[in-house]
């Protein structure tokens, strides 16, 4: 990037003779911010061209040749990571990518697709995730990941969010996943992350592995808004569409969980010093599998030293304790399992 230096005087008022430091120093960093903003560039990205089907590009984009603008796009959004700064658009156009093991860690970064339908990630056939988001206000929006899988206990499936604030996911959806054998959920968020998740779709994870599911939420804080958990699977693990854990705060509002399977919390789990609150929300035919005292909560399992568990304007419909499809005799809450909280639900 060019730099610029401004040389110039203020006159504060008719009697004084120039700025003090302090003002100097607002003024300087007024403009160095006016001008970073001022220089955000929007990148295009396009694996193939579709008269019928691009929204942002009028080409096919290549990594070699093209200048990522929408007349000459690159291909992936690998290309571009190597080349974008702070506060910059990406725009990806209609196509199926396989860009993975990218790492976005330049502050106010929005990627754009086309539409759910239209933008789609599918992951390689070797253990790969998407990728990692590390630096603050980071928004992803209208579009798809499918087939990404980690065999690894500490990463997400398709994406691990650590650290970083005011991160926004709108209009995803995270499908088809299924996992390794420790793998963890889809989306992995983590030490200190602050996201909210909006209008998206989170189905069919984790089958193949013992601790899949959909969101894993660790010593950190989500919002999860307007959003669909379906067919997601945790056989080993608590929370098939929702793991809540350490010190943790997670607010649920208008959303379905529906035909979520886990080794408790079919839907959702709550465990540790966490808060989570729960309003709106629609439970359906989701399964807890393990038959212990301790066990139990087909749609909502809670326990532990847990901060704060409400629950308000929910509706429960056929969520069950069962082990492959036998009722189990020690276990309990076809619906919601308080075991062993340090206060009651409420």
């Amino acid at each position: 990037m060019k730099t610029i230096t401004i040389y110039n005087r203020l006159r504060l008022s008719s009697s004084s003779e120039s700025a003090s430091p302090l003002k100097w120093t607002t003024f300087i960093l007024f403009l160095l911010l006016s001008f970073n903003s001022a220089n955000a560039r929007n990148w295009y990205v396009n694996n193939a061209y579709s008269s019928s089907l691009d929204v942002f590009t009028t080409a096919a984009g290549n990594d070699t040749t093209g200048n990522g603008s929408s007349a000459l796009p690159y291909a992936t959004i690998t290309k571009v990571l190597t080349v974008y700064a702070v506060g910059d658009v990406i725009y990806v156009d209609s196509g199926t990518y396989i860009d993975d093991s990218l790492v976005l860690n330049k502050a106010n970064v929005t990627i754009i697709g086309a539409s759910s339908s239209l933008t789609i990630f599918d992951g390689p056939s070797t253990p790969r995730q998407f990728g990692v988001i590390s630096a603050n206000g980071i928004t992803i929006k209208n579009m798809t990941f499918t087939s990404y899988f980690m065999d690894s206990s500490s990463k997400g499936q398709i994406m691990d969010i650590t650290g970083a604030t005011g991160v926004l996911l709108e209009g995803i959806v995270m499908k088809d996943c299924l996992g390794g054998t420790s793998s963890l959920p889809n989306l992995n968020v983590q030490t200190g992350a602050n996201v909210t998740v909006k209008n998206s779709l989170f189905k069919c994870s984790g089958f193949n592995g013992a601790n899949g599911g959909g969101i894993v939420v660790n010593n950190a804080t989500i919002s999860i808004q307007n959003c669909i958990f379906f067919q997601n699977e945790s056989d080993s693990a608590p929370g098939g569409g929702l793991a809540v854990k350490g010190t943790s705060t997670a607010t649920v509002s208008g959303s379905t969980f529906e035909k979520c399977k886990a080794l408790n919390g079919g839907a959702i789990s709550q465990i540790g010093a966490s808060s989570l609150t729960v309003t709106g929300c629609s439970f359906k035919n989701n399964t807890s599998l393990a038959d212990t005292s301790t066990d139990g909560g087909g749609a909502i399992y809670v326990t532990g030293s847990v901060v704060k568990t409400d629950i308000t304007n929910c509706t429960f419909t056929n969520n069950s304790v069962t082990n492959n499809g036998v009722a189990v005799s020690s276990a309990d809450g076809g619906a919601i399992a308080n075991v062993e909280a340090s206060h009651r639900t409420k």
